[in-house]
Order: C-alpha cells, then structure tokens, then sequence
C-alpha cells in the first residue's frame, strides 16, 4: 500500500550553492550541466521513486512525514540529506541513500531512544561509521528487492572513506535483515 509518499522537486539554487564551503580553486560548471543532471535525475526518479520511497518505509517502519521534498543539485561540495543535496556525480543511489538519512531525522523524535540503544552495539565504532550501518542496512533491503544484485555491488564499490567501509563490514557480518531487525524493534 502506497500511503504517505512525499513528491520530490529537483531544483538548482545558485544562491544555496555559492553559500557551500567549495575547495580552493574550485571552478563552477557551466549551468548547462545542472539542466542534464536535473532531467537525468527527474527521469531516473520518475521511473523507480515511488517504489524507493515505499520500500525505505518499509524497511525501515517509518512513515515519511514531509508531503514534499526539495533536492539540490550543487557542485563542489558533498551530499547530504537536510537539504537533500546532490552533487553532479550523483544518481538515483545516492539520492536513495540520502532519503534514508532523512526518514529517520524525520522521525526523530519517534526513533530517538531506540536509535541510541542501537548505536550502544557499536561503542568502540566513530560515529560517521555508526550512522551508516543502519543506513546500509536500508540500502540493501532497497535494492535487493526492487534491483539486482549488480547494481548493489556498484554502490559499494564506490565507497572509498573509510568509515563507511568500516560500516559495511560490519553490516556483512551483522547481516542486513538482523541489523534492521536490531534496529527497529525499539521504534
């Protein structure tokens, strides 16, 4: 059942980008390039969205609570999920990944004391490495049932920081659906 999906706008904000900290000498693309990503985001989210909003819900327990969310298309800064922002290297993966940040930070107030007896499993493990096991664990549960297992592969090769390495070991020995279940049994 299809129930409270938000509806996802993809928008370019020069104003919002220039604010981003960039690196130094970092030049701007031409604006021609943030039009192709925009429609090559929009026709790759138009294509799977709904299914991906559906099933981060499901994976996870959680109802989205915004009817509407705004994603960003910036260059030379990072992704992130509060603003949805996405650099001109992203894809319906990485937006994917950010939209799992933001259901749980959408139900905060709802997870708060279960996410932190959960994160407790992980006490000797930095935080950005914490943060992320749950987040895999969605991830994984996304894909392998609206994708294949290639694409899953694809996601995590190009995982290079080694605190999200970090989490994808542990997520291989915990298992996805045991991570999931650790996880939201508290919510």
């Amino acid at each position: 059942m299809k129930k409270n999906l938000p509806v996802l706008f993809f928008r370019r904000s020069l104003l919002y980008d220039r604010a981003l900290i960039k690196k130094e000498g970092f030049e701007m693309p031409p604006e021609d390039i943030f039009a192709e990503k925009i429609q090559e985001i929009e026709g790759g989210w138009a294509k799977d969205g709904e299914e991906i909003l559906q099933e981060i819900a499901e994976a996870t327990k959680l109802q989205w609570q915004e009817k509407e969310i705004v994603c960003y298309i910036i260059a030379g800064s990072v992704n992130f999920s509060d603003p949805v922002t996405l650099t001109l290297k992203s894809d319906i993966d990485t937006l994917t990944h950010e939209l799992i940040h933001r259901i749980f930070t959408e139900n905060w107030g709802q997870i708060k004391e279960g996410w932190m007896k959960f994160m407790a499993r992980y006490r000797g493990e930095p935080q950005m490495t914490k943060a992320h096991i749950p987040v895999y664990a969605v991830q994984v549960a996304v894909l392998e049932k609206l994708f294949d297992k290639e694409r899953l592969e694809k996601v995590r090769k190009r995982v290079r920081d080694p605190h999200y390495i970090r989490a994808w070991e542990i997520l291989d020995r915990d298992g996805h659906t045991e991570t999931l279940k650790n996880l939201t049994e508290n919510f």
